[in-house]
């Protein structure tokens, strides 16, 4: 069964459907003066689903 994972994109944490993670960019961010390993979503639209 798939999931959501936390994952850090373009600077927020979003919980991204894990079949839909090959769509995003990987990407070294710096957050807090801290480098993560995160991902962009340039050129991808993304939806909030609220439940």
């Amino acid at each position: 069964m798939k999931a959501f994972k936390l994952l850090l994109v373009d600077g927020e944490y979003c919980y991204v459907y894990e079949d839909h993670i090959h769509f995003l960019t990987k990407k070294r961010q710096r957050i807090a003066g801290k480098h993560l390993t995160g991902y962009t979503a340039k050129g991808v639209e993304m939806r909030e689903i609220k439940l």
